[in-house]
């Protein structure tokens, strides 16, 4: 599945991307994601367990105009579960 969302109005930002995930492990892959004019950031999250919150960073996300969408793909197994929890966008130097 995709979790996505986007916004217009951070042209001209560069940003840290970071997500809180927890989840039972195992999946075939679960992928954290920045994209800006097709350009792609990622970050492969790992989940290790109940109530194990970590935390997945993207940094330095630099916003040139247009739209930035983020998200998490998720390719799982039948059975897998997880939370995902507070996407944080932060402007860096």
């Amino acid at each position: 599945f995709h979790c996505i969302a986007g916004s217009d109005g951070c042209s001209g930002w560069c940003l840290q991307l970071v997500r809180y995930d927890a989840g039972g492990g195992g999946e075939k892959a679960v992928t954290l994601f920045a994209e800006i004019k097709g350009q792609r950031k990622t970050a492969e999250i790992k989940n290790t367990g109940w109530n194990k919150w970590q935390t997945w960073t993207i940094d330095r996300v630099e916003v040139k105009g247009g739209t930035m969408t983020i998200g998490v793909e998720v390719n799982a197994n039948a059975g897998n579960w997880g939370s995902i929890d507070n996407f944080v966008l932060t402007p860096v130097k």
